[in-house]
């Protein structure tokens, strides 16, 4: 039993405790968001190495941490900002570039920024689709681009019979014709390729004005695939009717079938812009974090929670006979007589005890 007590007294020992009592703790986390949610979710990875501004909103003093850090500040509210990247397919998937934390507990506190990075798709262009000869089209999908509401140029339902008509009906198509026919056309595309597996309906897409049309907001430009489709679809029913809207879709999916703004499954390579760090002042040298009860102490660096071995036991316990104390029963000796030291059986606490019991050795007169 009281080996056991030692030991879990060992075990608290190597949590951190603070010294400070007016301190929290705030960690700071990047993380890749497959999603586009803009919350951390179960598998998505954190991205080492990102940049953040961290401020103190009180005296508005600040410095520089990368992502994964773990920082020891005195209470307070922080308000961490994103460094941004020095390319422009990332994008930023939280609803703020700048978010302020309150620390009022040495609970840490986690600032998570969540963003994705775009890239190209898998979509077959419509060269490799039309030219020189539509070979890869099959009956199959005429059938399914029959059933689909395309309109010509003037405005007429257009239902494919060859691959060569089709051929013909798409190069005829552009940005300058009737919107309906270039969504149309947009839309016949779009649809061989998630015929044919080059994409997915589930794909996230960076498509801005769908996004608005559905009520969002352009910054945050994310949506499937299959919802793209489904939203032409629907809008190429009434042709002639809210043409600005139906040539915002025509935009957005021929960007998608040029293979712009696909989300890509992991994140892509960045550098970060340069900051200006006039003014700029480590914020951890105000808090004293213990490692131990007694042991070493890291002033406001990440604490690892390495025991301290000053003072503090090290877990080694005797491991020998404990000694029970028992009295010597010997001959008295015509002198004083041994009583017999009794052992308590205290633990070492480092050196292993043996445990030598007296055996009743009688003294002689000492």
């Amino acid at each position: 039993m009281a080996r056991l007590l030692l030991i879990t007294a060992l075990a608290l020992c190597a949590l951190p405790v603070f010294v400070e009592s007016l301190c929290g703790c705030l960690h700071l986390k990047k993380v890749y968001d497959l999603n586009a949610n803009g919350l951390e979710d179960a598998g998505e990875p954190v991205i080492a190495g990102w940049g953040f501004k961290v401020r103190n909103v009180a005296t508005n003093a600040f410095f520089y941490y990368n992502s994964t850090s773990t920082l020891y500040l005195p209470f307070g509210t922080y308000e961490v900002c994103d460094r941004l990247p020095n390319r422009n397919n990332w994008w930023l998937t939280a609803q703020s570039l700048c978010i302020n934390y309150t620390l009022a507990t040495p609970n840490c506190v986690a600032a998570t920024s969540t963003c994705l990075c775009t890239g190209n798709g898998h979509s077959q262009l419509s060269g490799a689709w039309f030219n020189p000869t539509p070979a890869s089209i099959t009956s199959a999908d005429l059938s399914a681009l029959s059933a689909l509401p395309l309109v010509s140029a003037n405005l007429a339902p257009f239902q494919p019979a060859t691959a060569q008509a089709l051929k013909t009906w798409y190069s005829a198509s552009s940005s300058a014709s009737a919107p309906a026919y270039f969504l149309s056309a947009q839309l016949a595309l779009a649809t061989l390729n998630l015929r044919h597996g080059n994409t997915s309906a589930s794909d996230l897409v960076k498509a801005p004005r769908v996004v608005q049309i559905f009520g969002g907001s352009a910054n945050y430009p994310w949506v499937t695939l299959g919802a793209v489709v489904s939203l032409a679809t629907g809008k190429l029913y009434a042709p002639t009717t809210d043409t600005a809207t139906i040539a915002a879709i025509a935009g957005d999916l021929q960007a998608i079938n040029t293979n712009e703004g696909f989300v890509q499954p992991e994140p892509c390579s960045f550098g970060l812009l340069a900051v200006d760090m006039t003014g700029a002042a480590d914020l951890l040298n105000q808090c004293i974090i213990s490692t131990g009860t007694t042991g070493t102490t890291s002033t406001g660096t990440t604490s690892t929670g390495t025991t301290s071995t000053g003072t503090t036991s090290t877990g080694t316990t005797s491991t020998g006979t404990t000694s029970t104390g028992t009295t010597s029963t010997g001959t008295t000796s015509t002198g004083t007589t041994s009583t017999g030291t009794t052992s308590t059986g205290t633990t070492s606490t480092g050196t292993t005890s043996t445990g030598t019991t007296s055996t009743g050795t009688t003294s002689t007169g000492t």
